[in-house]
């Protein structure tokens, strides 16, 4: 959407996918470097996780509607239970994109496309800065398997 609007012309599916896969193999690897120095908690993980996925629904060749912002909503959550700052660029990124991504003026273009990419930077400097996770673990996110007495499988709970 971005790029149609500057240049006044539809991206191609095939570059959009490269551009997808350039993106999301540079992450990863900033994420496995970062899990072999020991740099990124659980918490951090699971938000990269899910950012990936809304990196995935960016990426798709078709018009996002203002609706699907609800998508956000369980990223901005962990984020706010994880961040130790609320008054941290990670966080003032994300609000600023809910605040452009609300608004319905008309002065600002592009507001709910630049409104998503704000909170996609905001959760992705949250994932990955180190500082603003060490030594919180009241309200962070705890996944754990519990196994129940009646049943033989496994479930994944997941405890706030």
């Amino acid at each position: 959407m971005i790029y149609k609007t500057l240049v006044h012309r539809d991206v191609s599916v095939s570059a959009l996918f490269a551009t997808f896969v350039f993106v999301t193999g540079i992450l990863s690897a900033i994420v496995y470097v970062k899990l072999q120095r020991k740099h990124l908690q659980d918490d951090a993980l699971v938000l990269f996780g899910l950012t990936l996925y809304m990196i995935a629904e960016l990426f798709m060749p078709v018009y996002r509607h203002q609706y699907n912002t609800v998508q956000w909503l369980p990223l901005i959550l962990l984020a706010v239970s994880i961040c130790l700052r609320l008054l941290s660029v990670e966080i003032v990124l994300v609000f600023s994109g809910i605040l452009l991504n609300i608004s319905n003026s008309s002065m600002i273009p592009l507001r709910h496309t630049v409104g998503e990419y704000l909170i996609l930077a905001g959760l992705l400097f949250l994932a990955f800065h180190q500082q603003v996770l060490k030594g919180k673990r009241g309200v962070l996110l705890m996944c754990r398997r519990i196994k129940l007495r009646s049943q033989t499988e496994t479930r994944l709970f997941v405890i706030i």
